[in-house]
């Protein structure tokens, strides 16, 4: 019985497989038979179950390149009739073609302007002359971003920089640098598909040295050296030719043009450059949220790249780990263990005794790295007391050296290992030291996001102000205070994602969890003297989505989601001034 089935499955794979065969065979055959324009066009859009090899778009190139003009008007048509997603090999086809003339350029152009997202965009990268090529970035005024058309400035490459660098000029000029940064990522930048990769314009080290002389003219005006500089960035191995000169830019006195040297000096991966990175970092004072930033003041991902190279930045480096923001001290006890640098052992055996579980983890696993031969008996003794089981679990992981093995094997299973494992609750009811606690909620009321705004928004009634919560998701979110008709004001950039009042102003859960794992956040606001102050109070366990909910005088409950199947929730518990106190029981029926 077992051995028909087997023959069963088997014959329907074969067949299913023969046929599928069958159908790239016939229309292999089709098209390589096809001789004319008209015979050729219903084979150049995408079909589902059979592919354009090499052979058969070599073969409509050479009928439609026959056809002269006619090719050329046939083929763009075709594109401009297709569904979306359908018109690649059709313009494949066209991207080979020969001579196409102003004409062509401007049909293709009429196309764009009618679906953003067509892939005659990439089409007019690739045979736009200078004219069209201008009007493509018109017709698509901020819309930069769009995969189409990051792949038609990436095919156009060194042939775009004599336009793009006018108009990016002009975009600073009109206070919209960052679309100017947008248009420059395209140069490097490959979304869509390798398919149009090799009708790729690398960028020329002509090019690079022609930027390069205009950033560092004094003559020139400062948004023409700022799109000169922005663009060189994208250069590639080419900014090699100019080296020398971004050394004595990056350690000039023009503010806006040195950081942007230090990036372009980043993109080669020098390392002279390390005193400067972290001279920088400093300069921004450690309370800067801006720190939280990879691609501003403090690029720890270059350090971590660099490893051993970047040990010159270990001593101020080790002087970062007074910041007072979390997620930039874990990056600073992330960057201390890439680089190697072992005078911070004693400092990281003092984060075991961190507050923070996130902190006490990422010591004690920098410490397994940096091979401190006396970090075990101490690990061993925090695991033993530490108030989180999935702490306690995570040290001991660390200790075996699983934990940084599996987040090195980028091919491992997730694990989730940054989520505390919790037992499914029943009853759905918890406690804290034999208190029940009860079910969570907010005091802020939800609203309608602002204009040209997405996501969850909520407001906090404070009397005379007003706290605005926001949550984007991956776009993150902000948290503002408000009094009447004034601005509001920014005290921190996260999701929020609960508030609820307490004496003297209110408590907030931040946080995000979106396709990674991640941990929540838990603030005070309070009124001072001279104004309103937000204090980082602990940090959760995980966002805090299910809400907050007060235990007693003090003591506040955080009601937070899981992702694993069987740990919908974990309740953790915290004061408002000892930080957090431990992990609440579930109430059996």
């Amino acid at each position: 019985m077992l051995e028909s089935l087997s023959a069963l499955v088997f014959a329907a794979a074969i067949s299913s497989l023969t046929a599928q065969d069958s159908d790239q065979y016939q229309f292999d055959r089709e098209v390589l038979e096809c001789v004319s324009v008209e015979d050729c066009t219903p084979y150049l859009m995408r079909r589902r179950g059979v592919r354009h090899t090499d052979d058969l778009i070599e073969h409509l190139v050479s009928v439609y390149s026959q056809a002269g003009a006619d090719g050329r008007v046939a083929v763009i048509e075709a594109i401009g009739r297709a569904e979306r997603f359908e018109a690649r090999p059709g313009v494949q086809v066209a991207m080979h073609l020969p001579g196409y003339t102003e004409a062509d350029q401007g049909r293709i152009l009429a196309l764009v302007s009618e679906d953003l997202f067509s892939d005659a965009t990439v089409l007019l990268g690739h045979v736009g002359e200078r004219l069209a090529l201008l009007e493509l970035m018109e017709a698509q005024d901020g819309q930069y971003n769009r995969a189409s058309f990051v792949d038609a400035v990436s095919v156009a490459g060194d042939r775009a920089i004599p336009v793009f660098l006018p108009y990016m000029s002009s975009l600073i000029r009109e206070d919209r640098e960052e679309d100017a940064w947008t248009l420059a990522n395209g140069l490097r930048t490959f979304r869509s598909s390798d398919a149009y990769s090799q009708f790729r314009v690398p960028i020329t080290s002509a090019s690079i040295q022609m930027l390069f002389e205009l950033a560092a003219s004094t003559a020139t005006a400062d948004e023409e050296r700022l799109a000169a500089m922005i663009l060189l960035q994208r250069g590639g191995d080419a900014i090699r030719t100019v080296e020398e000169g971004l050394l004595e830019m990056a350690r000039g006195e023009h503010e806006r043009l040195a950081p942007l040297a230090l990036s372009a000096l980043m993109e080669i991966r020098n390392h002279e450059i390390v005193p400067d990175l972290i001279a920088q970092c400093q300069s921004h004072g450690l309370g800067d949220e801006r720190y939280f930033d990879l691609y501003g003041p403090c690029q720890f991902d270059y350090f971590q790249f660099l490893g051993p190279n970047a040990i010159p930045a270990g001593p101020r480096m080790l002087d970062l780990l007074n910041s007072e923001h979390l997620e930039f001290r874990l990056e600073v006890i992330k960057t201390l263990a890439a680089i190697g640098y072992r005078p911070a052992v004693p400092r990281l055996r003092e984060l075991l005794r961190s507050e923070y579980w996130s902190e006490v983890i990422e010591a004690a696993n920098a410490l397994r790295s940096l091979d401190d031969r006396g970090y075990a008996s101490i690990i061993e003794e925090v695991a033993s007391t530490h108030w989180l089981p999935f702490a306690r679990e995570e040290l001991e992981l660390v200790m075996s050296g699983w934990l940084t093995e599996a987040v090195e094997d980028e091919d491992a299973d997730d694990r989730l290992w940054r989520f505390p494992e919790a037992e499914a609750c029943a009853s759905g009811r918890w406690a804290w030291q034999g208190a029940v606690i009860d079910e969570p909620g907010s005091d802020a009321i939800m609203t309608d996001p602002a204009e040209n705004d997405f996501g969850r928004r909520m407001v906090l009634d404070l009397g005379a102000f007003q706290l605005i919560g926001t949550d984007r998701g991956e776009w993150s979110g902000e948290l503002y205070i408000q009094s009447g008709e004034g601005d509001p004001v920014r005290l921190v950039e996260d999701n929020v994602l609960s508030m609820q009042r307490v004496e003297g102003g209110a408590i907030v859960a931040t946080g995000l969890n979106h396709m990674m794992p991640g941990r929540g956040n838990i603030y005070l606001v309070t009124e001072t003297n001279d104004g309103w102050h937000l204090s980082h109070l602990t940090e959760a366990t995980g966002p805090s989505y299910g809400g907050l909910v007060r235990v007693s005088d003090g003591v506040f409950a955080a009601f937070e989601l899981r992702p694993q199947p069987g740990s919908e929730q974990f309740v953790s518990v915290f004061h408002l001034s000892r930080g957090m106190l431990g992990v609440a029981s579930c109430v059996s029926d």
